[in-house]
């Protein structure tokens, strides 16, 4: 969207995660509640919630998208929505430790998706990006065509012998 400034956008990290919980939560998500032989599981968690805020900015078909999307993992986020995602890894996290989540934390999983449904919408200001490409636009407003046809219903009888 226009009036925002062209900035680099951003990946989150480690380092994001550390800053905003308490350090032995991010500890336990990476070791405690693992099987034996079993990865950590934060880069992953990092990556399907980058690739889901991209997925609704991509939706609206309203934004620019990043030109290193899916060339880079976890993929670039604006940095305006850092806060969110963070926030959003830290209730997985409590979720895959069976903490239960205290009542802000609820209401920002409710804001959480009211945002992803706006990026939706295509009306939620995100920071553009200071790299550009020309070839993960999704569909232009306005381009949608409807198809108005027949509507059949059937009944039980039309259905025997299928």
């Amino acid at each position: 969207m226009a009036g925002l400034p062209a900035v680099p956008w951003i990946a989150v990290g480690l380092i994001d995660l550390q800053n905003a919980q308490a350090g032995p939560l991010v500890v336990a998500f990476q070791s405690t509640a693992l099987a034996a032989g079993q990865p950590d599981p934060t880069p992953q968690a990092i990556a399907d919630v980058s690739d889901e805020i991209l997925g609704s900015i991509g939706f609206s078909g309203r934004y620019t998208m990043d030109a290193s999307q899916g060339t880079v993992f976890p993929n670039v986020i604006p940095p305006n929505l850092k806060n969110m995602a963070v926030k959003k890894i830290c209730r997985l996290m409590k979720g895959r430790l069976e903490m239960p989540l205290r009542t802000d934390e609820i209401e920002e999983g409710r804001t959480y998706e009211r945002t992803l449904d706006a990026l939706r919408r295509g009306a939620f200001p995100i920071d553009a990006t200071n790299n550009p490409s020309g070839s993960n636009i999704a569909v232009k407003p306005g381009l949608v065509a409807s198809n108005y046809g027949y509507r059949r219903e059937f009944q039980p009888h039309d259905l025997r012998n299928l």
